[in-house]
């Protein structure tokens, strides 16, 4: 795959698609990347809203406001706060 050049967003956004998908263990730059068509469109649509600064809604994780109250139950009130 070509990637476009430059410092574009989109060209920003692309090369962050790229760092995406390598960490999920797909290179798209192979024939057969891993990933279907629109999965690919859409992390890219997700990584120029990113670059652009667009505020994306994403649902929080269920556990997201226990993380604090999870590690001052491990570590102690102090060292989490």
């Amino acid at each position: 795959m070509s990637a476009p050049g430059g410092d574009s967003p989109e060209a920003i956004a692309w090369q962050l698609l790229l760092v995406i998908a390598r960490a999920e263990g797909v290179h798209l730059e192979q024939e057969r990347g891993g990933w279907a068509k629109d999965q690919i469109l859409a992390t890219y649509r997700e990584c120029l809203a990113a670059v652009r600064s667009e505020p994306q809604e994403t649902p929080a994780h269920p556990d997201a406001d226990n993380v604090r109250l999870m590690s001052r139950k491990k570590y102690g009130a102090t060292q989490a706060a």
